[in-house]
This record gives C-alpha cells, sequence and structure tokens, in this order.
C-alpha cells in the first residue's frame, strides 16, 4: 500500500508530465523520422568569434588560390608571415567540405565537416 507521501509525490507529477509533451514532441517526432529513414541531413553550423584568426585562416587548402589574397608583411623575422586577407565576391560560395582540407586553425572540426 502507498503512503500518503508517496500518493502526493505521484501525484505532483502528473501535471508536470503533462506540460512537458508538447515540448518533447519535435525530438519524438525527429527520431521516429529518422528510425524510417525520412530525416533531412543533420547540418552543422558554427558561428567564429574574433579570436586573434583572420577570415582568411578559415577557408579550406584547396580554395586558398582562388579566395585569398596575399599581402606584404610588416616586420619581416624569425615569426615572419605573408597578411592574408579574403578576395572580395558578391556570390555566396556553397560547395560541400567533404573532400576538402581544412585550414589548420579548424583542424578540430575536421571529423564534422562532412
Amino acid at each position: 500500500m502507498l503512503s500518503r507521501r508517496e500518493v502526493l509525490k505521484r501525484s505532483m507529477l502528473l501535471p508536470g508530465a503533462a506540460s512537458l509533451s508538447p515540448l518533447l514532441l519535435p525530438f519524438v517526432e525527429r527520431a521516429h523520422a529518422e528510425a524510417a529513414g525520412l530525416a533531412p541531413p543533420m547540418r552543422f553550423v558554427f558561428v567564429i568569434k574574433s579570436s586573434g584568426l583572420t577570415p582568411a585562416e578559415l577557408v579550406p587548402q584547396q580554395m586558398t588560390k582562388q579566395r585569398i589574397n596575399v599581402g606584404e608583411a610588416s616586420a619581416p623575422g624569425d615569426n615572419y608571415q605573408q597578411t592574408l586577407s579574403l578576395k572580395p565576391t558578391d556570390k555566396l560560395i556553397d560547395q560541400p567540405l567533404k573532400d576538402m582540407k581544412l585550414h589548420e586553425s579548424m583542424a578540430d572540426l575536421e571529423p564534422f565537416k562532412d
């Protein structure tokens, strides 16, 4: 037999579970679609906040010649590097990354690029 305390605990859970069901429905529907092979492919979207990287350092290696301008460094020395900048474009570049090698600054994302 249930104690009064246990009955009260269980009765308090029912309204909470009912209120969560609309929030869980999209996840359940997605799981059913994936199981049936009908779900759209997963996408990985990332936002880059400036942390010392230039946009040119985010271009895959196969696209560097067509997308990057190479300038002169201001202070040649032991750590000499040429300045990089993106070439201006008015088109959206929509290419799969599957067969491209990401810049070394994005090497950690390599397993997720497909």
